[in-house]
């Protein structure tokens, strides 16, 4: 019997991280919604050049190829990647960097259940590994194209699905491809929304860019931590107590928050 090929992803950590500036905290929970707000930046915006030439490069060549051999691909309905937003977490041990790059407020997230929008995993390459990594696409394409599936209904049924996967796991490859450099080991993961997916209800300019709104659920944020120095330790400890009073007593929602010194 043939063996498919199989694309499976990681699984999503049990606590994910979102730095920002303590400023920031309040803004970010929504009352009305009962949610963590987040104003996304469009990824034309956030990523280096060349991760977005490549990854839609990768896109355009496998897609290419389909085209070729006569075959449909779920690739023709995909917007362009520059028309993608996206929000970060890590999941790297804590580091100086990150809180002097992103900020001394960390929020902490658990989605292992989170049936929201699709949280991929940051995939770190080389340039000359991204312009290998294309060939590998198309060599997985071209086993399952030569597989004769007309008279039985399992292996049709079976190629199928793993052309779908092929693509799907592309999709992904396209929103999270980030180029080897210092900060690998933050071991970034992304939520990545499509601009086709919204209405303009859901945009801001602001700085001349455009964001896009994203509400997560009050129950998928397991914490807040504050990091705090000898210069501010009294300004943390207000925001703390502005924290518990908003999500505790007007939500009735219970989660660590937590004050640490900052070494």
């Amino acid at each position: 019997m043939t063996e498919f090929l199989q694309v499976t992803q990681p699984e999503t950590p049990s606590q994910l991280y979102h730095y920002t500036q303590p400023a920031n905290v309040i803004s970010m929970l929504d009352a009305s919604n009962k949610s963590v707000c987040f104003w996304l930046k469009n990824n034309k915006d956030k990523n280096d050049e060349k991760e977005l030439k490549y990854g839609r490069e990768l896109m355009e060549k496998v897609r290419n190829y389909l085209h070729t051999i006569g075959q449909s691909s779920l690739l023709d309905q995909m917007m362009d990647f520059d028309n993608s937003y996206s929000a970060s977490f890590t999941e790297g041990i804590l580091s100086d960097h990150m809180l002097s790059e992103y900020g001394t407020a960390r929020l902490e997230f658990d989605f292992r259940n989170y049936a929201g929008e699709h949280i991929y995993k940051c995939e770190y390459y080389s340039e000359e590994e991204l312009e290998e990594l294309c060939d590998v696409y198309i060599d997985d394409f071209k086993s399952m194209s030569s597989i004769n599936a007309q008279s039985r209904t399992d292996l049709k049924l079976g190629k199928m699905f793993c052309c779908i996967n092929l693509e799907w796991d592309l999709k992904t490859k396209i929103a999270s491809i980030k180029l080897k450099d210092d900060w690998e080991s933050e071991g970034e993961w992304r939520i990545v929304l499509h601009k086709q997916d919204f209405d303009d209800r859901y945009f801001v300019h602001t700085d001349g860019k455009e964001r896009l709104k994203l509400n997560i659920p009050l129950t998928f944020l397991t914490g807040i931590t504050l990091f705090y120095d000898d210069n501010n330790m009294e300004e943390m400890k207000d925001l703390c107590k502005k924290i518990k009073t908003i999500t505790q007593k007007d939500w009735l929602v219970q989660f660590n928050i937590n004050l640490k010194k900052r070494k």
